[in-house]
């Protein structure tokens, strides 16, 4: 119960300082459109996009054993933010595409067919979800082009490191290792698009690639919140096998898991979802680590009390970064993402030295 409260009273003061910081003074004049019109849209998609990149964290964490494990070490976040560039790059010179439904509702109906073995009522509601989130589509009149190439390249790196991870030629930490190079190399990639495009393209990728909550509007929030609420369901479904696999392969298929399949559904439902956070927000990263790391810490290795606390964490911990970026440097707003690797990078490096000993 302590460790519940002193997480909810961590996401009230990080919800409150995201509404109440920024370069507007609180005594401006038009203080309550911003805060209705900006600040509100932005903490509602900070919210839901930490708490997505914590469930996503704790996934890998559960499926691989090691509590380094996330998206972006993994490098499903580099490789979303390649194809999104290049998605940015190529699709547009394309013949123009009339609505973009698949976008949201065909991972939903993949996701939903996957796991109506597990639950019939997670897929219904993952259907629903993403219905919504093709109609927000519709009605904003969005044609993201980095939502295909951020789908696309996560999906062929989850594809990638399932087939590695089946070979049985990178035991122990050689997945996570394989993911890193994996990510450096999708890093390269993007330096070398900023290296080829003009100069005003490259500022606007330079901008997303750092991480960004900046919106105007709800239309952003709006679909994190389609994503989230898509994708929720499942990952509660998953959670009572994620603590069988947590204590081994031979313990989850004793108690009836066909854990091939059971990887190959999380890992297709986590780049899935890493592919449209990054498409959204660009890469944010660390939070998939310190989030479940700190939920452990809290209540222990039982996924079905950490795996809620990770997501309320996540949450606050994405606002209370969305808040020191706007805030830090008076009138000069940091990208989120510079702020969440700054607080991340020593963090990992103590769970590093930690887990060495």
């Amino acid at each position: 119960m302590k460790a519940w409260s002193t997480v909810f009273i961590l996401l009230i003061i990080a919800s409150i300082a995201a509404l109440l910081v920024g370069p507007v003074s609180l005594e401006h004049p038009r203080i309550s459109w911003v805060v209705l019109q900006l600040r509100l849209p932005r903490l509602v998609l900070a919210l839901s996009a930490g708490a997505s990149l914590a469930a996503c964290g704790m996934i890998m964490q559960a499926l691989l054993r090691n509590p380094l494990a996330s998206p972006y070490t993994l490098g499903l976040g580099s490789a979303s933010a390649l194809g999104a560039a290049l998605g940015i790059l190529i699709l547009p010179v394309l013949p123009p595409q009339h609505g973009v439904l698949w976008l949201a509702a065909l991972p939903g109906l993949v996701l939903a067919h996957r796991f109506w073995t597990h639950s019939r009522a997670a897929s219904s509601i993952t259907l629903l979800a993403s219905v919504f989130g093709s109609y927000v589509l519709w009605q904003q009149g969005l044609s993201e082009p980095t939502g295909l190439g951020a789908l696309v390249a996560a999906i062929t790196i989850a594809i990638l490191l399932e087939a590695l991870d089946r070979s049985g030629r990178v035991p122990g930490d050689g997945l996570l290792l394989a993911g890193v190079a994996l990510g450096l190399s999708c890093g390269a990639g993007v330096m070398l698009l900023h290296y080829l495009v003009d100069q005003s393209t490259s500022a606007s990728m330079l901008r997303w690639t750092m991480g960004s909550l900046a919106v105007v509007g709800s239309d952003k929030a709006e679909l994190m919140v389609a994503l989230l609420l898509a994708s929720l369901p499942l990952f509660f479904v998953a959670i009572p096998g994620l603590n069988h696999i947590r204590l081994g392969s031979s313990v989850a298929a004793s108690r009836g898991i066909d854990v091939t399949q059971f990887r190959r559904d999380l890992l297709l439902l986590t780049a899935l979802w890493t592919g449209l956070i990054v498409a959204l927000v660009g890469p944010l990263g660390f939070i998939g680590i310190l989030a479940p790391h700190g939920a452990r810490l809290l209540c222990g290795e039982d996924q079905r009390r950490t795996g809620p606390l990770a997501l309320l964490l996540g949450a606050a911990l994405l606002a209370g970064c969305d808040a020191l970026a706007r805030g830090f440097f008076g009138s000069m707003e940091l990208p989120v993402g510079v702020v969440t690797a700054l607080l991340g990078g020593p963090c990992f490096l103590v769970l590093l030295l930690q887990r060495r000993r």
